[in-house]
């Protein structure tokens, strides 16, 4: 009985942190601010076929939409197109 006291006692004594309250995003209907995942496209270039780079980009998706992503970006990183385009930019 005396030990049950004495743990009530030392429970009471414990300060218990107090829970901020959780910060709901999207109670007012829409975020503040857009969330963005950049990926360059050397990352579907290397799947050898196209049922690969399609599996590729919905796991690519999924993984977004968990993460609540706004949007995803796919940076081209192919410097022979870029070089291309800059030639087309600049002859006309």
């Amino acid at each position: 009985m005396k030990k049950l006291q004495e743990k009530q006692k030392l429970q009471d004594q414990i300060e218990v942190p107090k829970q901020e309250p959780k910060v709901d995003y999207y109670q007012a209907g829409r975020r503040g601010f857009t969330t963005s995942l950049a990926l360059p496209s050397s990352i579907v270039d290397n799947a050898q076929s196209l049922e690969l780079k399609t599996y590729l980009v919905s796991q690519i998706a999924k993984a977004a939409a968990m993460f609540c992503f706004n949007e995803v970006i796919i940076v081209s990183c192919d410097k022979t197109k870029q070089m291309k385009m800059m030639q087309d930019l600049t002859t006309t």
